[in-house]
């Protein structure tokens, strides 16, 4: 997953319930995370052209919203769907 300045692509992760570990890659020039909303899952904010990776494995087969917690960043069209 790559996250920029208010967006996160792709749009729509299809993982696999009970596998999947998201790569999750700053392609923006200040600081964003990703997080599953609702859920107590995150990676730490990481810094321009740095990456992280999320851990989604426990969570149960469905449909989960993902967002940047920086303020703003969600509102402004930062969010992304995991299936």
């Amino acid at each position: 997953m790559t996250l920029d300045e208010l967006s996160i692509a792709p749009a729509v992760i299809e993982g696999v319930a009970g596998a999947t570990v998201l790569e999750v890659r700053n392609a923006g020039a200040i600081e964003h995370n990703l997080a599953v909303e609702g859920e107590d899952l995150s990676t730490p904010m990481i810094p321009s052209d740095g990456s992280a990776r999320l851990d989604v494995s426990g969570l149960p087969a469905g449909t989960y919203s993902l967002l940047c917690e920086v303020s703003g960043h969600a509102a402004g069209g930062m969010t992304a769907e995991l299936r």
